[in-house]
């Protein structure tokens, strides 16, 4: 199903819409896909309830399809990684792994577009296996792997990292396909769980014996660090930032350079759609939300960036509390969303700050008592510092009352 480009109207607000424009139609309807970028092209995994494959080309705005899953397989919240290897550049290696029906499969790719190619065991989906031909599976028979997520790190690009529900994070050795360790990461709340959330790598390039990735789960920003080297010892660290708005989860996010992009997604209880989309800034660990929002509230979608770094690629998603699929795809300039901050903008980072302040203040003062000293705080000028002084009274006060 193939459509001509059609360019994105703008809203009433001025630009709201004009950052998107809208692609050839997918050619099926689709929620949390599983998508790849190789080149040229967009690589849809499946997704769930889908087991076709598809391949679309951006030179031609055009669809095609690669291959389907194995029936035997049902796709719900599964992950798909691609595998660093010593194939040419035209060809690369994918791993599919997870989802409610726990699966571990693997496919050479070579391009569709590629009428020349006639090898049969190209572009299949094959059981991942070890050299004996035994297969292999990829997590615990206890393990939730839906709506997990995953990365491909470590010193050689061996470790595949992935963060699950409830609260949990494995690293699997892909050269020995063992389990190397599995921890319960520090999230609280009835919210807090890693599900169809986010995970990207905290360097834009990572290859050394100290992996270092950040996790998004609701309004928690986690530091992870992992190294080979000591142990293989876990490190977390809470980073302190605070979004009123912030999606819970099943946005689609995209890293781009020393941020990161989040686009649509849903409330805490599932009942509300999200059209908003927000910056974090891996540098400076805080959060943006752009006065320009998406053309429509959005949900299990997923995003990709183009190769050159100049466009992000919105596919799939689904626009409701019964999460109605759409086969939309969406385009958006990188450099668009790289502007300095709005008037208003500016300001709801400036409440932002504030509000994380409070928090770190508040985490502070629940280890003290009344006899701390102020002088302690990191505080910018006068006014501000009565304001935490008043606030640190009042909670202390509180804290009081309950013991």
């Amino acid at each position: 199903m193939v459509s001509a480009v059609v360019k994105g109207k703008k809203s009433e607000n001025g630009d709201i819409d004009s950052r998107f424009e809208s692609l050839a139609s997918l050619p099926t309807r689709i929620l949390h896909p599983q998508c790849i970028m190789h080149n040229q092209e967009i690589l849809i995994c499946g997704g769930n309830y889908v087991s076709d494959c598809y391949s679309y080309n951006i030179l031609n705005n055009k669809w095609k399809i690669i291959n389907s899953y194995p029936k035997s397989i049902l796709l719900i919240g599964h992950c798909v990684v691609k595998l660093h290897s010593n194939k040419k550049a035209n060809e690369m290696t994918l791993l599919s792994f997870g989802g409610q029906q726990n699966h571990a499969l693997t496919m050479s790719y070579r391009s569709v577009w590629d009428n020349k190619d006639k090898r049969k065991h190209v572009n299949q989906w094959f059981p991942l296996t070890k050299r004996n031909g035994k297969r292999v599976s990829i997590g615990r028979k206890q393990d939730d792997y839906e709506g997990a997520r995953a990365i491909v790190g470590g010193a050689n690009n061996h470790l595949l990292f992935i963060t699950h529900p409830p609260k949990n994070m494995a690293v699997f050795n892909l050269d020995t396909f063992q389990m190397v360790k599995v921890v319960q990461l520090p999230l609280s709340g009835e919210y807090n769980q890693s599900w169809y959330h986010g995970f990207v790598c905290k360097a834009s390039t990572p290859k050394n014996a100290k992996s270092e990735m950040i996790l998004f789960c609701e309004r928690k920003v986690l530091l992870i660090e992992y190294d080979e080297d000591n142990s293989n010892h876990f490190r977390c660290n809470d980073m302190v930032t605070y979004a009123t708005t912030q999606p819970c989860s099943e946005y689609a996010y995209v890293r781009v350079d020393c941020s990161v992009l989040f686009f649509g997604g849903c409330s805490k209880d599932g009942t509300a759609d999200s059209k908003t989309v927000y910056r974090y800034s891996v540098e400076h660990n805080n959060w943006m939300k752009y006065d320009a929002t998406m053309p429509l509230p959005l949900r299990a979608c997923t995003s990709v960036l183009s190769e050159d770094c100049s466009f992000v690629y919105i596919i799939g998603g689904g626009r409701d509390y019964n999460k109605q699929e759409t086969a939309l795809l969406l385009r958006t300039k990188v450099q668009d969303w790289m502007k300095q901050p709005t008037t208003t903008e500016a300001q709801w980072m400036a409440q932002q700050k504030q509000r994380a302040e409070l928090v770190t203040i508040r985490k502070e003062l629940e280890g003290i008592n009344e006899y701390f000293n102020v002088k302690d705080w990191k505080v910018k000028n006068v006014i501000q510092k009565k304001k935490y002084v008043k606030f640190a009274i009042d909670y202390l006060q509180k804290k009081k009352k309950k013991n």
